[in-house]
């Protein structure tokens, strides 16, 4: 009685019994959708900038091995003469803020790096020592 007070008479139609189904069928393509969204400048702009960012994350990762945060940064920083730093950023994921910390290194030099070497060689004889 409530389903017809709420949708009229089709809701006393008969209704199809059983689970429905999952498969959904495929949409028609309109081929004169796609002349026409090719020619509008804001989709030829879309695309542009995606493919900016997928040359950007494609260069990145040619180069990008499992390294350290120092060696990351000296990758984004040799990128920059491609790319814009701001899209290099953004599409590594990389930090702004540890970025110019770690650039700001790039020329020093790392005055316990004698002693380094010393903790890693005993680190290779006795597993147990000696980690940095």
């Amino acid at each position: 009685m409530n389903d017809f007070r709420i949708a009229g008479p089709d809701a006393l139609k008969p209704k199809k019994r059983g689970r429905q189904s999952k498969v959904e069928k495929p949409k028609d393509i309109n081929h004169s959708t796609n002349e026409t969204t090719n020619s509008n400048p804001d989709y030829l702009k879309q695309l542009e900038e995606e493919n900016l960012k997928l040359r950007i994350k494609n260069a990145y990762l040619k180069e990008f091995r499992k390294l350290r945060l120092e060696e990351k940064a000296r990758i984004i920083c040799c990128l920059r003469g491609s790319f814009k730093l701001k899209n290099i950023l953004a599409v590594t994921c990389f930090p702004k803020s540890t970025y110019m910390l770690l650039a700001k290194k790039f020329g020093w030099e790392n005055p316990d790096q004698e002693l380094e070497n010393k903790i890693l060689k005993i680190g290779n004889h006795h597993k147990d020592y000696a980690y940095l």
